[in-house]
C-alpha cells in the first residue's frame, strides 16, 4: 500500500514525507574519544517541478543536545557553496551550539557525502600548468572542461537545472519535516547565509530563529570591486599606516606583466615538481581567495615584498594549495548554485563601471564567462529581491570581511522586523563560525534571551615581516 502511494504521488507531482532512520555514528578525534553521533540519508528529489525525476541522496549528521531542556534543532547551512556540513561535527562551534538544541549537519545536493556529486575532473581541456598564466587560455579551456562534464553527468541522469539555491531550500524543510520538528533554528555561513535567505523566503513558518554569519544577501553572489580595493588600502594601512603595501603591490603587478614568474610546485608530495607561470592573473587570482582571511592577509605584505625581490616561496604555497584544489576536480554544482543566482542588470552595470579604475578587475572571475557553459537557467530578479521576514534573527560580521562585508547584512536587514547586526572587530570571512564569544552569543540567542547589536572586539592582526616569513619557510 505504501509503494502505491509513493507511486500515486510522485505520478501527480506531490512529494511524499522522506524518512530518516538514525544509525549511532562515533566521529573520530585526533586527540580524546570519538564523539557519538547519529547518521542518515534523506532522499529528495532532484527537480520537484519535474514529476518522477530522479531523487538525491543527502548524508545527514545529528549530534543530540547537552542541554536538560533543548530548544528546537539547529541546522547548520555551509558555505561555498559546495563545502561539506557534516564536516563541522567535530569542530568547537558545534560543541557550543548543542549546549542550546540538536545539531544537525547535512551535505548540501552535489557535496560531501551526498550522491551523486558532480565533479568535472581536470583533462587536457584546462591544463593546471596554465590557469595562473593565461586568463584566455584558462577561460577556453574551464568553458570546454565544464560543457563536455555537464553534457557527461546529463547522460548519467544527472540534470544540472537541480543545482539551485531554490532546490537547496526546499533540501532543507524537507529535513526539517523529516526530523519531525514543527520549526527548527538556522544557522548560515558564508554560501549558507545566501541559502538561509532563501529558506526564509520559501519556507519561514517554520524557522524560529536565524543566524547570518557574514552575510551574502540573495543579490550579493557576483562581487563589487571597489570592496577588494578598499580591502587592499586598508589592510595597507593597518601594516604599514601608509599605502606602502598598495605600492607595492602595484610594483610586483608591473613585473608580472614585463614578465611572469615561475613558480615550483607539486600535485602531490611525491609528485615531481613543476613550474606554474603567475602572471598579473594568477596573482590576482591568489590574493582574491584569501584578502578577506586573517590567516592569510598578515602574510601579504611580506609576500608582496618578497615577490619583488623574486623571492616565490610564500607564493608557492598558495599556487599549490590551490593547484592541487583544482586539479582534484571543479565541482559543477558550486558553479550552477553561482550562475543560477547571478546578478541583476543593475549591479553587473556597476560591476562593469568599477572595473576600469580597480585593481581587482576580475573579481568575478570564471563568473560570467562560464555560465553558458553550465547550463543552468537564471533564478531571476524574485529571487534576487530583498526578503522580508518576521523571524528573530541575528546577523554577524567582521570588519576585515571583504567577502560578505558588513553592509551587505546591513541592507540584508532593512526587511527584517526583529533583527540585531554583531559586529566582530578585526575579524576576517573564516574568523565568524571559530571565534567563542560570537559562540556564546548565538547560543543565548537561540535560547531566547535578549540579543543586543554591538561589537566584539578581537586582537588587531599582527601582520607577518619577511624576516618572520623567511624563518617559517626554512
Amino acid at each position: 500500500m505504501k509503494l502505491f502511494l509513493a507511486l500515486l504521488m510522485a505520478m501527480l507531482g506531490l512529494e511524499t514525507t522522506a524518512e530518516l532512520r538514525f544509525e549511532p555514528y562515533a566521529i573520530p578525534q585526533r586527540n580524546g574519544d570519538p564523539i557519538a553521533a547519529e547518521v542518515a540519508t534523506l532522499t529528495v528529489p532532484s527537480l520537484r517541478s519535474v514529476p518522477g525525476s530522479p531523487t538525491f541522496d543527502l548524508a545527514v549528521v545529528r549530534l543530540r543536545s547537552t542541554s536538560d531542556t533543548p530548544g528546537d534543532p539547529i541546522i547548520f547551512l555551509a558555505g561555498g557553496p559546495g563545502n561539506s556540513g557534516t564536516s563541522y561535527a567535530s569542530s568547537a562551534a558545534v560543541r557550543l551550539l548543542r549546549t542550546a538544541g540538536d545539531v544537525v549537519l547535512f551535505d548540501q545536493r552535489g557535496t560531501g557525502r551526498s550522491t551523486p556529486r558532480p565533479i568535472c575532473r581536470m583533462a587536457d581541456a584546462l591544463d593546471p600548468a596554465v590557469v595562473y598564466s593565461r586568463e584566455a587560455a584558462t577561460t577556453e579551456g574551464l568553458r570546454a572542461l565544464v560543457r563536455g562534464c555537464a553534457s557527461d553527468w546529463a547522460a548519467k541522469g544527472v540534470d544540472i537545472r537541480a543545482f539551485t539555491t531554490v532546490e537547496n531550500a526546499d533540501d532543507v524543510d524537507a529535513l526539517r519535516e523529516a526530523l519531525g520538528s514543527k520549526k527548527v533554528n538556522l544557522v548560515g555561513f558564508s554560501y549558507g547565509t545566501h541559502l538561509l535567505f532563501s529558506v526564509l523566503r520559501r519556507h519561514g513558518a517554520h524557522v524560529g530563529r536565524a543566524v547570518f554569519l557574514g552575510s551574502e544577501g540573495p543579490g550579493d553572489t557576483w562581487k563589487y570591486p571597489e570592496t577588494f580595493d578598499l580591502q587592499l588600502m586598508k589592510l595597507s594601512h593597518m601594516a604599514t599606516g601608509s599605502d606602502a603595501m598598495v605600492r607595492s603591490f602595484d610594483r610586483v603587478m608591473h613585473q608580472l606583466d614585463e614578465k611572469p614568474l615561475a613558480v615550483p610546485v607539486r600535485l602531490k608530495d611525491d609528485a615531481p615538481v613543476i613550474e606554474v607561470q603567475v602572471s598579473r592573473f594568477g596573482l590576482e587570482r591568489i590574493l582574491i581567495q584569501d584578502l578577506g582571511d586573517s590567516s592569510d592577509f598578515v602574510l601579504f605584505p611580506a609576500m608582496l615584498q618578497m615577490l619583488e625581490q623574486g623571492d616565490t616561496r610564500l607564493l608557492a604555497r598558495y599556487v599549490e594549495k590551490r593547484y592541487r584544489a583544482m586539479a582534484a576536480g571543479i565541482p559543477l554544482m558550486s558553479l550552477a548554485m553561482d550562475c543560477a543566482s547571478g546578478a541583476s542588470p543593475e549591479r553587473l552595470a556597476d560591476i562593469v563601471r568599477q572595473r576600469p579604475g580597480s585593481r581587482f578587475p576580475r573579481i568575478n572571475y570564471p563568473y560570467p564567462d562560464v555560465c553558458g557553459a553550465v547550463g543552468v537557467p537564471d533564478l531571476g530578479e524574485s529571487f534576487r529581491s530583498t526578503v522580508s521576514s518576521p523571524v528573530p534573527s541575528l546577523f554577524v560580521s567582521g570588519s576585515l570581511d571583504c567577502q560578505t562585508p558588513p553592509y551587505q547584512a546591513e541592507h540584508a536587514r532593512w526587511g527584517f522586523t526583529d533583527s540585531w547586526h554583531l559586529i566582530v572587530e578585526n575579524a576576517g570571512h573564516e574568523d565568524l563560525d571559530s571565534n567563542a564569544q560570537v559562540g556564546m552569543a548565538i547560543v543565548e540567542f537561540f535560547r531566547g534571551r535578549g540579543a543586543k547589536s554591538g561589537t566584539i572586539e578581537m586582537a588587531r592582526p599582527k601582520f607577518q615581516t619577511v624576516q618572520e616569513v623567511s624563518q617559517r619557510l626554512k
